[in-house]
C-alpha cells in the first residue's frame, strides 16, 4: 500500500519520487531502491517497510498499477508542461489528498485541446502527434 496523502503530508513534492526520464517526456515510477532511500531509517519497524527491505535484498521489483496510458500515436512531455508552470494536479488531481490513486481526468484529445485553449498554448497538430514532417 502507498499513500500519496501521507507522503505529501510529510512534505515530499511530486519530483521527490517522480523524476524525469530521458528527454523528460515520461516521469519515473519509483522502484524499491527509491523507496528505501528514505525508509532505511524511517518507519523501519513497519511490516510494510520490512517487506520493502526484503524485496530490495532479493532484487524483487515493485509492481505498480498503471493509471494513465496514452495511445502510441500521441506523445506527452512532462518537462515541457512543468516548465510552463502546469502543476501536476491539473491532470492528476489533488494527489496530495489521495490515499488511493485513480485516473482523475479523461485524457482524450478534447480534454487536452480544451486545456491548451484555456492556457493559450499551441494547438498545432505536431505538438502532440508525429505527423511525419
Amino acid at each position: 500500500p502507498f499513500s500519496h496523502k501521507l507522503h505529501a503530508g510529510e512534505g515530499l513534492q511530486c519530483d521527490s519520487c517522480h523524476e524525469p526520464v530521458a528527454n523528460g517526456d515520461k516521469m519515473k515510477i519509483p522502484g524499491v531502491a527509491d523507496c528505501m532511500t528514505c525508509h532505511q531509517s524511517i518507519k523501519t519497524d513497519s511490516l510494510v517497510i520490512k517487506k520493502l527491505a526484503e524485496m530490495q535484498a532479493s532484487h524483487q521489483p515493485l509492481h505498480w498499477t498503471r493509471l494513465y496510458q496514452l495511445p502510441g500515436f500521441v506523445f506527452f512531455n512532462h518537462q515541457k508542461h512543468l516548465a510552463s508552470k502546469v502543476r501536476c494536479q491539473v491532470c492528476h488531481g489533488p494527489v496530495q489528498d489521495r490515499e488511493v490513486m485513480w485516473q482523475e481526468k479523461d485524457i482524450s484529445m478534447n480534454t487536452c485541446v480544451n486545456c491548451h485553449k484555456l492556457q493559450k498554448a499551441s494547438l498545432t497538430c505536431d505538438r502532440c502527434h508525429d505527423i511525419g514532417h
